[in-house]
């Protein structure tokens, strides 16, 4: 079987989680509505899943580690007080911004304050003629709600450099990988 390192990754992960919160293996399947044979070759990568196999067994096991009660959410890691700057404002200011509070990121929002990309250290890169922080968008990263398990949002965060916390449309907190250590 060809290796794909992002199904490997999602599958470790799978078997980590649920060793972590005591869930068997058939409890799993069960839930999952799969046969206890299937659950066990997709955890020993012996059998090729496909995506939607693959999404509904890690979504029930979120489902089942928050049934459990025990799990940490996105909310007692992340960070409350989420620096900003708009579509305006000047890369300057932003590139100062990020280097005095030690980000490598800030949340980037239009006039009416809606989450529209971030300005990263390499969207500043990648943009070097950029004017104002609305011409080096980076729209690589994730957004989540408050409840969000933590083992949920810090898989979404090792592909993003941020995962941004919402709730009713606005920001509430940001948990960048350094928050996950």
């Amino acid at each position: 079987m060809e290796k794909m390192p992002e199904l490997e990754s999602i599958i470790d992960e799978i078997r980590r989680v649920r060793n972590k919160y005591n869930i068997s293996s058939s409890q799993l399947a069960k839930k999952s509505g799969i046969s206890l044979s299937a659950m066990s070759k997709l955890e020993h990568k012996r059998l090729r899943p496909t995506y939607e196999l693959l999404c509904k067994v890690y979504n029930t096991l979120y489902d089942m580690v928050l049934e459990t009660g025990k799990a940490e959410k996105v909310s007692d890691i992340m960070v409350k007080d989420v620096e900003t700057v708009t579509i305006m404002t000047p890369i300057s200011e932003a590139s100062k911004k990020m280097k005095e509070k030690g980000f490598s990121q800030l949340p980037l929002l239009n006039r009416d304050g809606e989450l529209k990309g971030m300005v990263t250290e390499r969207s500043l890169l990648d943009h070097p003629d950029a004017k104002v922080c609305g011409d080096a968008i980076d729209y690589n990263y994730t957004i989540v709600e408050p409840d969000t398990s933590k083992e949920r949002a810090l898989q979404l965060a090792k592909n993003t450099q941020a995962v941004i916390v919402m709730k009713d449309g606005k920001i509430v907190g940001i948990a960048t990988k350094a928050d996950f250590i």
